[in-house]
């Protein structure tokens, strides 16, 4: 695989998380491969979606949005985007289902779609960790097929884990992008799995409260000020108006609204430190580890502006965006019902 690759399939992140982290780490990977897979079966065969419809016992409702948000909110990695007109969500519902369901019965339509999707694919011994990935795998479905079977049915997926790297395309999108940061971060502070380091996280909580404090907020009302602009767009936003902006009235309830804005907060705080710490490569002097950033670290006004603007954008963004969701989960509804 291309080095360039390797952030998007990070093999050594992949180990960690799923050997020593918690066993709902292996389901949610599990959930994502298979969902990975549905999207572009579907895409070569449409009929897999009403297949899973028909076979599954899982009727979806609006209801099932709660499922979608839970699944996107549970974790930082393993969070999907979902294709414009599409019926990803309903997918990903599909495979929530499948991989909660512990009596096997999901599993066996799975196996099915498997065969009937990529034959030569379902036929292969996974046990055997000296088969050529590489040669075998040429397509995407072909790809998540693989990763899926082996994560479901195989021990031997750890082992297979770099042969998956080495046969990576650029057209799978694995991470969706959302690796490069804590990519950068694992290397950067020689740690494994650095959102999930107490340190880190104390760091960035500190940036967040550090940020807030600089602009004479908190959580609360810094939260306020993200539902307002949804309600009406206003200041920083205000370019959107020759664009059609839309006053939305449906808005989260604030506690909700608060635990997406702590998120993207982190999220901010991190992506900003990550573009300080580059100045400090070039100085061994100025290294920054988990244990002298209290003393080493210096942010200032530019810094904190930075955190402060990004958490707003993406806040509006993320709302907007969940509403979309929504609104195409819905579509999909009355086509699936028709």
């Amino acid at each position: 695989m291309d080095e360039f690759f390797d952030q998007f399939f990070p093999t050594e992140f992949l180990i960690e998380y799923l050997e020593n982290g918690p066993e709902e780490n292996m389901d949610r990977f599990q959930t994502y491969v298979v969902y990975r897979f549905l999207t572009f079966a579907a895409k070569e065969n449409p009929a897999v979606i009403t297949e899973l419809r028909d076979t599954l016992e899982c009727p979806l409702s609006m209801d099932n949005l709660s499922d979608i948000y839970r699944f996107l909110d549970q974790d930082f990695y393993f969070s999907p985007s979902f294709s414009e007109n599409s019926f990803d969500p309903v997918l990903l519902c599909y495979a929530i289902a499948i991989i909660d369901d512990k009596s096997g019965f999901g599993l066996a339509i799975l196996n099915r779609i498997f065969k009937e999707a990529c034959p030569e694919i379902s036929s292969v011994d996974f046990s055997n960790v000296d088969v050529d990935l590489e040669l075998l795998l040429q397509t995407e479905v072909q790809f998540y097929a693989a990763l899926a079977i082996c994560s479901i049915h195989y021990s031997t997926l750890i082992a297979l884990l770099p042969k998956f790297a080495a046969a990576y395309m650029e057209d799978l999108h694995f991470t969706c992008e959302d690796f490069i940061l804590y990519d950068f971060m694992d290397e950067y502070f020689e740690t494994k799995n650095s959102s999930a380091n107490p340190a880190f996280q104390e760091m960035t909580d500190t940036l967040v409260l550090a940020t807030l404090q600089s602009f004479d907020t908190d959580l609360e009302n810094f939260t306020l000020d993200g539902l307002f602009q949804l309600k009406h767009p206003a200041g920083r936003f205000a370019a959107i108006y020759r664009s059609g902006a839309i006053d939305m009235k449906d808005l989260p309830v604030p506690a909700d609204a608060a635990v997406l804005m702590k998120h993207i907060l982190s999220y901010a705080a991190a992506y900003e430190l990550r573009n300080n710490l580059y100045d400090y490569h070039l100085d061994e002097d100025k290294t920054i580890t988990l244990t002298n950033w209290k003393e080493n670290l210096k942010w200032h006004y530019v810094q904190y502006t930075n955190v402060y603007n990004l958490a707003l954008s993406s806040f509006v963004a993320a709302c907007y965006s969940r509403k979309l969701l929504q609104k195409q989960f819905e579509e999909n509804l009355r086509e699936l019902n028709q």
